[in-house]
């Protein structure tokens, strides 16, 4: 990972979620995910304002609805022009990054 990536999440309190509905593709990149910001030294947070999601569309849904003040970023298997942030690919995640921080 860069240094300015490193120093953009540093920027960043987040944590990752699974819901139901979830396949096994979307859990495995959200442990990809984990293990990519742990490994720069990055930890996750309980209270955290940035949240990797994956689950079923009606529950990922439901939840932004819950927490409308949150930056949800969907980890997903297919792509939506209707998510905001959302990645199928660790490939992704940085450019999810520059836009959160950018925002």
């Amino acid at each position: 990972m860069d240094k300015l990536l490193y120093n953009q999440l540093k920027l960043l309190s987040w944590d990752c979620i699974i819901l139901e509905g979830a396949s096994e593709q979307e859990e495995e990149l959200m442990r990809d995910v984990l293990f990519t910001l742990h490994s720069n030294g990055l930890k996750n947070k309980i209270d955290a304002n940035v949240l990797f999601v994956a689950g079923g569309e009606e529950k990922i849904n439901h939840f932004e609805k819950k927490n409308p003040y949150l930056k949800i970023i969907r980890v997903v298997e297919e792509l939506n022009k209707d998510y905001r942030y959302a990645i199928t690919k660790l490939a992704h995640l940085s450019n999810i990054i520059d836009d959160l921080v950018n925002e």
